[in-house]
């Protein structure tokens, strides 16, 4: 009886032993889940109205999911899913993505964990939350941070099928890859892993992997055609698919000799560039990161654990894409899920460091019991001393990311325009697009406007009138602008010697991957042109498409009739038209900077960008000294 008991009690105590820790990380998880800002870019406001047209739009014909016909479908219905339990908001839409980063913690919790032990679960855990370059990423309404919690799904129980050689678990871990693949294609990268496990696994188990891999790639095809009936259904063909198919396979293609090139003589220089770009910028930790990587993948080709060779095969399979993003110089978030396997393996070396080091003090003191006074307290309580060291070090390592001097995640949580809400009592604030200056825009549009007249809106400021709701059609983009990239050379001559209102690069020139070196030109034809088309008797800019007031505040056909920070309403009457002239060409205020750049950087490209210019009729000192400029965040 009393055996029965003690038993009970030994149950019960390991189960509390396990319980505990999982709920501090779920409670702290829960807690740095709100924030009290967003910022709407491009992507975002597209997941936002596709979101909106799964829920709000009623006439299915109207439906035209331009993302789900091309890629990543998941990521919008799952923002539905938050309109439809918090309502259609902004915030809603932040929540519902946020939540995603809170289940990553408790995930990297889990996997450290059954991977190898609480101690490498809570650390792990902390320093994902205490990123600076993850918690830059889980602020924004994209598809980076929500992309990892399907990895990490799939790792798992790709670990748990391994692990009891189970076929079913195997199906649901192709499942979850298939799901991740819905929310971003750079998911197919871990498709690596079966066969790295195949090829780096123990000799007599490679075979059973082997037929556990073919059971996850099977499953994979499940989400898939569940996407193909959903496509079918909206779109009522199967046209979609292989669209989204055909961009899914042509996605980023590069030639060969660009990846002979990363992969050999310039791997150095890529994986370097990487490391000064990317992991530098995530934490203050990154060369102890890399060192832990390098730690338990040796340690997993030596003794072949499953967890060391699952972890280390993941951040292979992802070579490709960290040599891309690297060269092209991409943003941070595209490979969120690295960091991630990185902060696992590097915990792993940390409390395996600090484990052997008191194995062999131990050993030490057990062979020379005489020498020092600090012997019996190491053999009498190693474990105590094993977890006050990992406790010590988990507080300085995550003390250096919380701190940090020049990228500190303290100071995004509490100081930045997106701060935490258990740190801010200031009211949610969006900014870029949908925010309450749009929302002041609808109003008086709703108020002001005859129900047949027509409503346009430039590229940034549709999206937000659409899902504001200002009318029972969808506002046409009013878009004049035409690009030239700066790296082909395309130029577009003209004989009638008409130069260019608006000559302006974009505004991550220099800091953007090479496709964002471009030049956009807009003559008047193209504004007329435009407006022509719709014939509309209002326009609306904002944000980036403000620089265009600069010419209807000129037009004695335009007359401002609303405008706010961010917002002018324009009332069209083309009836009336007459050219306009500008004494100055329309410029972003960091030309200079940009122009200065691309010569020192790229001086092929700053020939061409200069015979670019010159076709237009102007010199690059005319586009220097014009005093026609445009703030950042005012042009496209």
């Amino acid at each position: 009886m009393r055996g029965r008991i003690r038993l009970r009690l030994k149950i019960k105590s390991r189960t509390i032993k396990e319980i505990i820790p999982l709920l501090i990380v779920i409670i702290i998880a829960l807690l740095t889940l709100p924030i009290k800002g967003v910022l709407i870019t491009n992507s975002a406001s597209k997941y936002i109205n596709e979101a909106n047209k799964i829920l709000y739009e009623k006439d299915p014909g109207k439906k035209n999911y331009d993302i789900l016909t091309t890629r990543r479908p998941l990521f919008p219905i799952i923002i539905a899913s938050g309109f439809k339990l918090w309502g259609k908001s902004v915030q809603s839409a932040s929540l519902t993505t946020r939540i995603f980063f809170a289940l990553e913690i408790i995930l990297i919790y889990v996997l450290g964990r059954i991977f190898y032990s609480k101690a490498v679960g809570l650390l792990s855990s902390g320093l994902v939350l205490t990123s600076f370059g993850v918690n830059l990423v889980a602020r924004h309404i994209d598809t980076d941070i929500v992309l990892p919690f399907f990895i990490l799904l799939f790792v798992l129980i790709y670990h748990i099928a391994l692990s009891r050689s189970s076929r079913i678990w195997a199906v649901f871990a192709g499942i979850s890859l298939g799901l991740a693949l819905m929310v971003k294609e750079s998911a197919l990268f871990c498709l690596g892993l079966p066969f790295g496990m195949v090829l780096l696994g123990p000799k007599g188990k490679r075979w059973e992997y082997a037929k556990l891999g073919f059971w996850v790639i099977g499953a994979l095809v499940i989400p898939l055609v569940l996407w193909a009936i959903f496509m079918f259904i909206t779109s009522e063909s199967f046209a979609s698919m292989l669209n989204t198919a055909y961009k899914v396979s042509t996605y980023r293609m590069r030639p060969f000799s660009d990846w002979a090139y990363l992969f050999t003589t310039g791997f150095p220089k890529t994986i370097f560039k990487f490391y000064l770009s990317f992991l530098q910028k995530v934490t203050p930790l990154s060369f102890l990161m890399i060192f832990g990587w390098f730690f338990v993948f040796i340690r997993g080709l030596i003794s072949k654990k499953t967890s060391d060779l699952i972890l280390t095969i993941l951040v292979l399979c992802s070579l490709p894409l960290i040599l891309q993003l690297a060269d092209e110089g991409d943003r941070l978030g595209q490979i969120t899920m690295v960091y991630m396997f990185l902060y696992i393996t590097f915990a792993a070396f940390v409390v395996s460091s600090i484990s052997l080091l008191v194995g062999y003090a131990v050993k030490f003191s057990n062979k020379y019991k005489k020498l020092n006074i600090f012997n019996t307290a190491i053999r009498k309580y190693p474990r105590i001393i094993n977890i006050f060291l990992i406790v010590v070090a988990a507080f300085f390592l995550i003390k250096a990311q919380l701190f940090d001097k020049n990228d500190s995640t303290w100071k995004t949580w509490t100081e930045d325009p997106y701060p935490l809400s258990i740190f801010s009592k200031k009211q949610f604030e969006i900014y870029g697009r949908y925010t309450l200056e749009h929302q002041e825009a609808v109003e008086w549009l709703k108020k002001n406007v005859i129900r047949h007249d027509k409503i346009v809106a430039d590229g940034y400021t549709n999206e937000a009138l659409n899902f504001f709701g200002v009318g029972d059609y969808e506002i046409p983009e009013f878009h004049p602008a035409k690009a030239i990239t700066v790296s082909s050379g395309s130029i577009i001559k003209r004989d009638d010697n008409v130069r260019p209102l608006y000559l302006i690069t974009y505004t991550n020139f220099q800091i953007g991957t090479q496709r964002h070196r471009e030049i956009y030109y807009i003559f008047e034809e193209d504004i007329v042109t435009a407006l022509k088309k719709e014939n509309p008797n209002y326009v609306v800019i904002s944000a980036r498409g403000l620089f265009l007031g600069s010419y209807f505040d000129q037009a004695e056909w335009a007359f401002l009739k609303f405008h706010n920070k961010r917002v002018k309403i324009y009332e069209i009457h083309l009836d009336r038209f007459a050219p306009i002239t500008f004494e100055n060409v329309g410029v972003n205020d960091t030309i200079n900077d940009h122009i200065a750049w691309l010569e020192k950087n790229h001086p092929d490209e700053y020939l061409l960008f200069k015979e670019i210019i010159e076709s237009f009729g102007f010199t690059i000192d005319e586009l220097k000294n014009s005093q026609l400029r445009f703030a950042q965040g005012h042009i496209y």
